[in-house]
């Protein structure tokens, strides 16, 4: 009895004392999760992009009636009264005539033969808001029968401050017809008001009577990657006829009468849109896109021309449906022909279009119809399935390892996946795609649960193939990681396309929940890839299920492989690195090159761990190396060795013994070094070479750094007051200029929290809670979110601190409850521990600074001897306190607005990762226009005129 009531009485102390605990302050690791509350200058630079856009692309409202602007002047007498405000022209032979003559046909300015401004032709207002930013302006002009030298005709833009701009004019000569079409840059006229207007300058003389002819007026966007039509969102009872989004010229129409699964057909005969019979030398319906710029994708890539038609029964043997294609040159090329056929099916045709003369910024195509003009030949051909995209062929095979931040275009539609190498425990490859709640802003998705992360495949050809052909997919996956665990009835999920007509065809084969899954390793799913799917538009997509507010609920998938001729549980022959290797210093990742050189030694990391995968089903030899390269690109350090045979599917942990002298002649304030590592097996195949060699760099700058630069949980005190200081030891005495942090944005609001910047000369680490000597302390309203992934912010101290050589401590001190949430790097790892023995954390009332029981590396970063913006090859950015600039939309393609206060005129300096320029200019109008640039991420650096501060921010170019 006594025993049973000491049990009991035990029990109830131990609840109580985890009661306790449970109350009692310490320290916290966060999930990354978002803030609903953005800081300030977050908020001002959405405010000011929705003051100007409707939308994060470029301002896209419902789609105005007058946009694309398209007239081909088809009718004889007046102008189109719903797209022309100035009417002075007329219309004969589907051409505008300009003469001397006005409206009413009365002389301009009493028939006195004087020269000046004659005909006008105005637009009505244009909502150009929609525009995707490949904005455009085309015509066909030629001199006409009255022209005389010194007469000329102009085009000019309405700005959105209401003045016309001229961006073009006619040569000093006569001119046979000829086109003649304009890149716009968007920015300069983007207005929901937007109108353009032709001028003629001629005599006053009522026997000038056409000076110039003006026909094919087109303002529309070029068509983007990929490009869909099968008509299927028009409404054939009211619409009949193409959307000219798409389509410049569409004398054909629209019906859904023939019962095609995939979409409605669009129809040639012998009749134009007037109903009248062509009488144009057999020419009859014309299908004329849009231009598409084939110069933005790479020479390499396969993209084509894809489309399904089909011969009507009344087609004979005269009739025939042509194909032409737009050459860099302006001349249209025959390319194929389709005659009269009794075949009651539909038959495909695909061709590859960029390549040659197809090549160019203006590609065009258009089917012709040619035919009988007698009344019994009426219904000739019928097409549809348009879709300009890549096309992949098998085997398709994807481990990520050649992308950086964002999944390659080439395979990939979307870009809502994290690439990186830091969240994923025991990868098969070096890097993977995580699937979370942010978008790739690295904003929240929005609240609760839902989908949220995609990852498309580009168009892959799987026609021919039959089930026999054994074609399966396999892929790697694995939840949590290093991250959040995704909770009950969270999902990932795979969707094949199963109707190549409709790109919107998805049907689920496969989820999973983290629950029957390892979070600390990979496993691989193949799943078969039936009839139903092996068509010439296969693509295949995975999307997770979980919570929509910020970096939660993560999956990592890598090494997707679709092929045909495959068993479900077979492997590849591949060897791979997988993770990156400790930094060559210890015990920080970077450090000040004036500290390194003191004790060079000390600071030297003596081994590094490097991650190797056998990829294959047997065992293997792998071998592994390591160079190292100053920053000149001279190599300073080789080594190699080889393990034994590694299992099937292992990975096996390489170890590398041999210091590094981190020797230059060079003085640079940062210098990076540069280190590859390589895994080979012996004369073994090795099918996926890119995976073999990884390369990190080491950053001598103005900071320490513990981390990497990636962070993936959040640390803070929970429950008490208290402060939290990292440890630094200086060689040589130094100045201390300021911090760089990176603050996690949290799923508790924090954002309004009060706190300050401590710096200390001793923390007191002698337990009883003497001893300390704060230095410095920066008071903070709030904590500072720059909006990116892994964004720091920098502070820069009102006064510099001139510290003495030995250990100081840089942190933060709190009187409220709340969790701060700074940055923490989960792949710390020094000294054979993830634990940071220079970390501490004090809670107020006890007042005994310990050091921490969490492993990672605090995301703080002190700034020492010069203030500079970041070197080359970091993550982190330069966000200043003392102002804000408003930089959208980001991601963009073709313009970035970038907004000072007090409307200054910033000096504006694009570049790559490198830090090579590519355009500097002070720019008017807040408008930066970008040149046609790849894919990527790239550094905007703004230069303040008033004060010369200079702030750099990424920017994500996406096509």
């Amino acid at each position: 009895m006594r025993k049973h009531i000491r049990l009991l009485i035990l029990l109830a102390f131990s609840l109580l004392q985890s009661l306790l605990y449970a109350q009692s302050g310490g320290e916290d690791k966060i999930p990354l999760t978002a803030n609903p509350k953005l800081a300030e200058s977050v908020s001002i630079l959405n405010q000011s992009f929705q003051n100007v856009l409707a939308n994060n692309k470029l301002g896209k409202t419902s789609e105005s009636k007058r946009f694309p602007f398209i007239d081909y002047f088809s009718s004889n007498g007046e102008l189109n009264d719903s797209l022309w405000q100035l009417k002075e022209v007329k219309v004969l032979n589907r051409m505008a005539v300009f003469n001397a003559q006005n409206e009413s046909g009365n002389t301009y300015n009493g028939n006195t033969g004087t020269y000046g401004v004659t005909d006008i032709l105005l637009s009505k207002d244009i909502d150009i808001r929609s525009s995707n930013g490949q904005l455009f302006i085309a015509f066909a002009y030629q001199t006409g029968s009255t022209w005389q030298l010194g007469d000329s005709l102009t085009l000019e833009l309405r700005t959105p401050s209401g003045n016309y701009q001229s961006v073009w004019k006619s040569p000093d000569n006569a001119i046979s017809k000829v086109d003649v079409r304009i890149p716009l840059d968007v920015t300069q006229f983007l207005d929901p008001n937007f109108a353009f207007r032709f001028i003629a300058y001629s005599r006053a003389a009522v026997a000038n009577t056409e000076t110039f002819l003006l026909d094919n007026i087109v303002l529309a966007d070029k068509l983007t990657l990929s490009f869909y039509d099968n008509f299927i969102e028009l409404d054939v009872t009211n619409s009949f006829y193409p959307s000219t989004k798409y389509w410049q010229q569409a004398q054909t129409f629209v019906t859904d009468t023939f019962g095609l699964a995939g979409g409605s057909v669009v129809v040639f005969d012998k009749f134009n849109n007037d109903s009248s019979v062509y009488s144009n030398n057999g020419f009859a319906d014309t299908l004329h896109s849009q231009p598409i710029d084939l110069t933005r994708v790479e020479l390499s890539d396969s993209v084509y021309l894809r489309f399904l038609y089909k011969s009507m029964p009344a087609a004979d043997n005269t009739d025939s449906l042509m194909l032409e294609f737009l050459n860099n040159i302006g001349e249209w090329i025959s390319v194929w022909q389709a005659g009269a056929s009794t075949n009651t099916s539909y038959t495909t045709f695909v061709r590859q279009i960029n390549i040659g003369r197809f090549r160019h910024s203006n590609f065009q195509f258009r089917l012709i119809n040619k035919c009988n003009y007698s009344t019994t030949d009426t219904l000739q051909f019928v097409a549809t399935g348009f879709n300009i995209g890549y096309k992949l062929t098998l085997p398709f095979i994807e481990d990520f390892s050649t992308s950086t931040l964002l999944p390659s275009s080439k395979l990939w539609k979307d870009k809502q996946v994290y690439i990186n190498n830091d969240f994923a425990i025991g990868q098969p490859s070096v890097n993977v795609a995580t699937f979370d709640g942010l978008d790739v802003r690295g904003n929240p998705y929005g609240l609760g649960n839902g989908y949220n992360d995609t990852l498309t495949s580009q168009s892959i050809n799987l026609s021919g193939l039959v089930r026999t052909d054994s074609t399966y997919i396999s892929f790697f996956i694995q939840p949590q990681g290093l991250g959040d665990k995704p909770r009950s009835g969270d999902s990932l999920v795979l969707e094949f396309r199963n109707n190549r007509l409709l790109p919107d065809a998805w049907q689920t084969v496969w989820n999973a929940s983290a629950n029957f899954y390892k979070t600390d390793s990979f496993s691989q799913i193949s799943i078969f890839v039936d009839s139903a799917y092996l068509h010439d538009d296969f693509q295949f997509r995975f999307k997770n299920f979980g919570s929509k507010t910020g970096n939660l609920n993560n999956w990592h998938v890598d090494y997707i492989r679709l092929d045909r001729g495959r068993r479900p549980d077979e492997f590849y022959f591949d060897f791979a690195v997988t993770n990156n290797p400790p930094s060559l210093l210890t015990p920080y990742s970077s450090m000040p090159r004036k500290q390194f050189l003191i004790n060079p030694a000390s600071n030297t990391n003596s081994t590094q761990i490097l991650n190797l995968k056998n990829n294959n089903s047997g065992p293997n030899p792998l071998n592994f190396a390591r160079s190292v390269f100053e920053p000149s690109g001279s190599r300073i350090d080789s080594f190699a060795n080889s393990l034994g045979n590694v299992a099937g599917g292992e990975i096996s942990r390489a170890t590398i013994n041999s210091v590094v002298s981190l020797a230059t002649t060079l003085t640079n304030d940062s210098l990076v070094f540069r280190s590859k590592y390589y895994v080979n097996s012996n004369n073994t195949i090795d099918n996926i070479s890119a995976n073999d060699t990884l390369s990190v760099n080491t950053i001598f700058s103005n900071f320490y750094a513990y981390d990497d630069g990636t962070a993936e949980a959040g640390y803070g005190i929970k429950n008490k007051p208290g402060a939290v200081a990292l440890g630094y030891t200086l060689g040589v005495s130094d100045t201390l200029l300021g911090v760089s942090i990176f603050f996690n944005q949290s799923s508790i609001d924090v954002s309004t929290q009060k706190f300050s910047i401590v710096v200390w000369g001793n923390i007191g680490t002698n337990g009883n809670g003497t001893g300390e000597t704060p230095l410095k302390k920066v008071f903070q309203s709030r904590p500072t979110y720059t909006n990116k992934r892994n964004g720091f912010y920098y502070l820069q101290f009102d006064q510099p601190i001139i510290l003495p050589a030995g250990t100081f401590y840089i942190g933060w001190e709190q009187s409220d409850i709340f969790n701060l949430n700074v940055g923490l790097d989960e792949n710390y790892f020094q000294n054979g521990s993830r634990l940071n023995p220079n970390a501490y954390f004090k809670i107020d009332e006890v007042g005994i600074w310990e050091r921490t029981q969490l492993t990672g590396a605090l995301m703080i970063r002190p700034i020492l001897g010069k203030w500079l913006n970041p070197p080359v090859g970091l993550k982190n950015k330069v966000s200043l306190e003392k102002w804000v600039v408003a930089m959208y939309p980001n991601p963009t393609n073709y313009f970035v607005t970038i907004k000072l206060p007090n409307n200054e005129q910033p000096y504006v300096e694009l570049m790559d990762l490198t830090g090579k320029v590519i355009v500097a200019k002070t720019i008017s109008e807040n408008q930066l226009h970008l040149p046609s640039v790849s894919e990527g991420m790239y550094l905007v650096k703004v230069t303040q005129p008033s004060s010369g501060q200079t702030m750099i921010q990424k920017l994500l170019i996406t096509y």
